[in-house]
């Protein structure tokens, strides 16, 4: 697989099956107890501790940068900020929209909701700590290729091999803001599009149907996955626990 050119429909299915390995999903149910005492307090309890989205917003830029330079359970880590950067911002984007209706805000012309939330960020730091827009707007990027990626189950982040960093993080240019019809552009074979990332999503979910079932599962039962159920914060123990068993019978199936 190269990783300065978009994958063909072949490529897909053959990448498909590298980004599932015992090895890397070993290595998460290894490590469990330390990522779920990184996430779980400062994610799941989230809500009860900032009084704002827009506080919000900013806490999860500022995770995702913290753990940008990290290495091995950092990395995993940093995946999962990604999604919830991604989650936290459809959220302020969602209260954007309402405000919008109720008219108590204005847009101009050209602004995006992320833009919003960027410009709202850096207003928040007043230019402290060396983050451009650029640099914002591709978190932002890499955390919907990531949540493409992961499906329904936000949780899987952990269980990808290292290969799903290497497709993720080639990123097509970004698109002309405010967008015109004129000014798209042309489709080049220089990077790992969305769309193939969504490809990719379909093969790995539908050659592991039970492995989907167990993530989504552990996930909400951790509170690190949407769920109809209200429930409180679990013990981190309670959730390890969960965690090994629903696994144990799947580790010599995976590919």
């Amino acid at each position: 697989m190269s990783d300065k050119k978009d994958l063909t429909p072949s490529e897909i299915s053959v990448v498909a099956r590298r980004l599932i390995k015992n090895d890397s999903v070993i290595y998460f149910l290894n490590n469990c107890r330390l990522i779920y005492e990184s996430l779980m307090p400062s994610i799941v309890q989230q809500p009860l501790v900032y009084n704002s989205i827009e506080e919000s917003v900013i806490a999860a830029f500022d995770t995702v940068q913290n753990l940008v330079n990290g290495k091995h359970i950092y990395r995993l880590l940093l995946r999962f900020a990604y999604i919830h950067l991604v989650r936290v911002i459809d959220i302020y984007r969602a209260a954007a929209a309402k405000d919008r209706v109720e008219g108590q805000v204005s847009r101009g012309v050209g602004q995006r909701d992320i833009t919003i939330a960027i410009d709202m960020y850096l207003a928040a730091k007043d230019s402290k700590g060396g983050l451009s827009r650029t640099k914002l707007l591709d978190y932002c990027r890499r955390g919907k290729r990531w949540s493409f990626l992961t499906g329904p189950s936000p949780i899987s982040v952990f269980v990808f091999s290292p290969t799903a960093d290497t497709i993720m993080y080639v990123l097509p240019p970004p698109l002309p803001v405010p967008l015109r019809r004129d000014s798209l552009p042309q489709r080049q074979n220089n990077s790992i599009t969305d769309p193939t990332i969504q490809s990719l999503a379909a093969h790995v979910w539908h050659g592991n149907p039970e492995l989907v079932r167990v993530l989504i599962e552990v996930g909400q039962f951790a509170g690190l996955a949407p769920s109809r159920i209200t429930r409180g914060v679990p013990r981190i123990e309670d959730v390890v626990t969960r965690t090994n068993h629903a696994f144990s019978p799947l580790l010599c199936n995976i590919l």
